[in-house]
This record gives C-alpha cells, sequence and structure tokens, in this order.
C-alpha cells in the first residue's frame, strides 16, 4: 500500500492541515580522526573501516609543493596502502567519511583547507568490474556513504497524528539538528586546534634545528681560528695573542687578505669570549676569510721550506 503522502493532491491537503510527513533523521556523522594505517579493515566494495566507521584513507602531511598536486584518498589495500606499511609511513595518515579534507605542505609548512581529493588509481584498479554508486572524489564518497545509511522508503501507510503530536515530533527533530550540528562544530573546532598545536610544535622544532645550525657554524669560525694560531705558531711567529702573531706576517700577506682575517679575528674573539650571535651572512664571509688566509700563509710557509732546502743544498 502507498504512503498518503505519494499522492500529491493528498499530500498538500494533509500539509495545509499540519501534517508534514516525519523526515527521516540520519545517524551519518563527520568524523576525521587520526589512524594507524595496520589498524583498519577493507570493505571488498570499496571503503576502509576503522573503529566501526566506514570512509576512506589520505595523507594529512603532503609535499604539495614538490609533486604540485594535492594527495589521493584511498579506500582498498592498494599497493599504495601496503608501501606505506611496508615503509612505516603510518603517522602520515588519517581516516574520514568527509567531503572535504585539511592538508598539510610537509615542505613549507602551508595549510590548504576544505581540499576536495580525488580517488587513487591503485584503488580503481583494484575496484575494477565492480559496481560502484560513487564517482572518483572524496565529495562523492561521502554523498555514497550518507547514502548507505538512509533507510529504503516504506511503503506502508502510517496512521494520521495529532497536531500536538506532530509539533513535538518537530520539535523533537529541531533538537536533534541543533545537537547535530554543535557536535560537528566542537569536532571542527577541535580538528583546527590539534592543527594549530601541531604546525605550532613543527614551527619550534624547525626553529631548534636552525639554532643548532647557527651554533655548529660559530664553532667552525672558532675552530678555524685556533688552525691559524697553530699554524703561525707551528712556523715560530711569536706574540701575545693571534693577531699579534699575524701582524708578523703583514708583509707577507695580500692587503686585503691581511685585513678581513683581523676583521674575522675579531668576530672570533666576540663569539668566544661576549657570546656575540654575527648574521647568516658575516658567518659566511669570516669563515671564507679565515680559510683564505690558512690557505695562502701555508703557500707563503711551504715556499719558504723549500727556499732553505735550496739554500742548504747550495750550501753543501
Amino acid at each position: 500500500m502507498k504512503s498518503p503522502y505519494e499522492f500529491p493532491l493528498f499530500a498538500d491537503m494533509l500539509n495545509r492541515l499540519g501534517f508534514p510527513p516525519i523526515e527521516y533523521i540520519s545517524d551519518f556523522k563527520i568524523k576525521t580522526v587520526d589512524v594507524d594505517i595496520r589498524d583498519v579493515t577493507y570493505d571488498p566494495n570499496g571503503g576502509i573501516i576503522f573503529d566501526g566507521r566506514k570512509g576512506y584513507l589520505y595523507m594529512h602531511s603532503y609535499r604539495i609543493s614538490h609533486y604540485n598536486d594535492l594527495p589521493r584518498y584511498h579506500i582498498t589495500n592498494c599497493e599504495i596502502i601496503q608501501k606505506s606499511i611496508n615503509e612505516g609511513w603510518y603517522s602520515y595518515y588519517k581516516h574520514s567519511n568527509a567531503e572535504y579534507v585539511d592538508i598539510i605542505d610537509r615542505d613549507n609548512k602551508k595549510s590548504y583547507y576544505n581540499q576536495k581529493l580525488e580517488l587513487c588509481s591503485k584503488c580503481r584498479k583494484e575496484l575494477a568490474g565492480k559496481k560502484i554508486s560513487y564517482d572518483l572524489t572524496t565529495e562523492d564518497f561521502h554523498k555514497s556513504l550518507k547514502k548507505e545509511q538512509q533507510p529504503a522508503p516504506s511503503s506502508e501507510f502510517k496512521p494520521l497524528v495529532t497536531l500536538e503530536e506532530t509539533k513535538r515530533q518537530i520539535a523533537e527533530e529541531r533538537e536533534k539538528r541543533i545537537e547535530a550540528e554543535q557536535e560537528a562544530q566542537q569536532a571542527r573546532q577541535q580538528a583546527t586546534e590539534e592543527h594549530e598545536k601541531r604546525i605550532k610544535a613543527e614551527q619550534e622544532a624547525a626553529e631548534v634545528a636552525k639554532k643548532l645550525t647557527k651554533a655548529e657554524a660559530m664553532q667552525e669560525i672558532v675552530d678555524l681560528a685556533s688552525k691559524l694560531d697553530e699554524l703561525l705558531k707551528s712556523n715560530k711567529r711569536e706574540g701575545s695573542g693571534l693577531k699579534v702573531r699575524l701582524r708578523s706576517m703583514e708583509n707577507s700577506l695580500s692587503d686585503k687578505v691581511f685585513k678581513d682575517a683581523l676583521k674575522a679575528i675579531d668576530v672570533r674573539n666576540k663569539i668566544s669570549h661576549e657570546g656575540y650571535q654575527p648574521p647568516k651572512e658575516q658567518i659566511s664571509k669570516t669563515k671564507q676569510s679565515l680559510e683564505t688566509v690558512i690557505a695562502e700563509l701555508n703557500d707563503i710557509f711551504a715556499g719558504n721550506y723549500i727556499q732553505n732546502l735550496i739554500k742548504k743544498y747550495r750550501q753543501d
């Protein structure tokens, strides 16, 4: 027997009398969570099951600027998922049933919000020959998941209810919708907060790495100055301090190399005694000045050694 709402004129009369059909309220909730891809199961008709919820897998951290493209999403245990498991890429994936997702560029930390992803080509091959009711994007897959949870329309006639009962049911449905929207908003807010925390942690880690790199470069300056001092001492250049010993070679060194070396020694002294942290360009220039003077002194001392050998040979 058909429902009275399947007859247009009768349905219009019921609506005017205050008896609208009660809409189905779906329990379908959008959820995106971190996942260990070893803990999921697979729907043979396409879909990834995690925590009792059907969805898909995608890389939330991806080299977008490197590949000039977004990642693909996965709904089968395809070749890419198997490779990720074998190579230990568990933390790069999330499980979701949403239309759109957020991606972060692993190289420059730029965020791409509300992105619609295409289906992995390997998954398409896995599903070849099977009838699937969705297209190739997360938006279409999301719609398919919602449709799967919709019950088939009933053909049984439902008795009319009182106006008060209908109003009560409408009010309950409205409350359920508001509650569902609040839960979705809380989930989105929580995801945003987690995303911001993750970005902040990555930025702090990058800053620490940058400081370590700079500290290593400053230590190289100190080491090069020590090397210069040892070279002068080993060639009997006396004096109280590195700059004094270097001045004994002023007439042998080219003017620019000599002056740049004195400036480099000043930078080294400030680093060692004052905790000075020179800018990147000054670090590079100071290292180059020390390396140049060491190379030039090695050539000078090597030439002197050869001349002394020749002189001794002639005397003998």
